[in-house]
């Protein structure tokens, strides 16, 4: 693949639906020049655009990837594991598959801690499990969204404490917790496993229990947003309990 093709592909992966405009500033090269890649890209199968009317003027092209596009990222032999699954589920039954993928998250957790090793705070523990990840095919990125959640939370608080008011005397409060609490996003826009996944989604169970294990004590880890639920990519919450 040319730099010009691979630099945009990614580009939509992991930043999701853009205009020609934004793809051309964001890959640091021209409006012409990223509108003739991003045809040769459609003459191949692997982005295509929607017309969006914003005012007056033409409507502006929003390109996204095709399902034939995920063939440029890894997958981490697909079709193999999906088959192996297949077969483990058949010789050995469901209860077979499941000790296979709770063996499947003990040995992870034990290679991560070891490379996770030295990790101090969350902040540092939430960036370097992010690289293992990115090492490992799933193009993760990290970042730390405390203070968006902090703000959402006064907001939450100040429609509680207007319904409340509305019924009677304001009662003492403290904000001290949430506004100390770290929250950090781990946005994975890959998934080199997705195949396997779709065939044993106890395979995405354990990646929840491997971030609860690595992470530590005292931190609570949600998934917000899922491939096998529709979503373009799985992200992740991290937050001091």
């Amino acid at each position: 693949m040319s730099w010009p093709r691979d630099r945009i592909l990614h580009l939509l992966k992991t930043k999701g639906p853009l205009t020609t405009t934004e793809i051309g500033r964001r890959s640091k090269t021209t409006h012409e020049a990223a509108r003739q890649v991003l045809a040769e890209l459609r003459r191949d199968g692997l982005v295509e655009f929607e017309e969006r009317r914003g005012g007056v003027g033409r409507p502006a092209r929003i390109w996204h990837l095709t399902e034939d596009a995920g063939v440029q990222f890894p997958d981490s032999h697909g079709e193999l594991a999906v088959g192996l699954l297949s077969a483990m589920r058949s010789a050995f039954g469901e209860d077979g598959l499941e000790k296979l993928v709770a063996q499947r998250t003990r040995t992870q957790i034990k290679a991560y801690r070891l490379l996770m090793r030295g990790c101090g705070d969350l902040r540092a523990r939430v960036h370097r499990l992010t690289e293992i990840r990115s090492a490992e095919g799933y193009m993760a990125e990290c970042k730390d969204v405390s203070r968006r959640h902090a703000a959402e939370a006064r907001a939450a608080r100040r429609a509680k404490r207007g319904a409340l008011d509305a019924q009677g005397p304001a009662q003492p409060h403290s904000d001290s917790g949430s506004e100390r609490a770290k929250v950090f996003e781990i946005i994975e826009n890959h998934c080199p496993i997705c195949a396997a996944a779709e065939a044993c989604q106890g395979l995405c169970a354990g990646e929840l229990k491997l971030f609860r294990a690595v992470l530590g004590p005292g931190v609570a880890v949600e998934r917000t947003e899922h491939l096998l639920d529709g979503a373009r990519r799985c992200v992740y919450l991290v937050r001091t309990a």
